[in-house]
């Protein structure tokens, strides 16, 4: 019984934490332009919901405009192509996400009063009417972190 109790608390321990990143019991996807990849677009990684950490690769240019609502997303980019990003294997080169010249190339939106956190990390947003929008109503909790982000 002794060993039982703390291999439960370990494993509740070990299950907390992974579950923080995660969604459907993906801790990542990747996006980028090699068949490794598992989404070729970023709006379709964040629309799938499978995870809340969506790691882009910089062997392709993005021509998007990218919309986050009510939803925790880490978008990292800083991976050569998608099997690095599986295997965490970072160069810090930034994802290159150009938009259509009229809209922002990426909106954050939080409406509800839920607790949302998006991240966005080594990035660069051009050819939008703003880099990065971020918007909050409702007495929404909104946090966004931009790191290595340029526009």
């Amino acid at each position: 019984m002794k060993i039982l109790i703390p291999s439960a608390m370990l494993l509740a321990a070990i299950t907390a934490q992974a579950t923080g990143n995660q969604v459907e019991g993906q801790l990542f996807v990747t996006v980028g332009g090699d068949n490794s990849c598992q989404f070729q677009n970023i709006q379709d990684a964040i629309d799938n919901g499978l995870s809340n950490t969506i790691r882009i690769a910089s062997n392709k240019n993005y021509f998007e405009v990218i919309e986050i609502d009510n939803v925790s997303k880490n978008l990292i980019g800083g991976y050569a192509n998608c099997t690095d990003a599986s295997n965490n294997i970072t160069d810090l080169s930034q994802a290159i996400i150009t938009g259509n010249g009229s809209d922002p190339v990426i909106e954050v939106s939080h409406t509800s009063m839920t607790d949302y956190e998006v991240v966005l990390r080594n990035l660069m947003v051009a050819n939008g009417s703003l880099g990065v929008y971020v918007t909050a109503q409702n007495s929404a909790a909104a946090v966004t972190k931009l790191f290595n982000v340029r526009s």
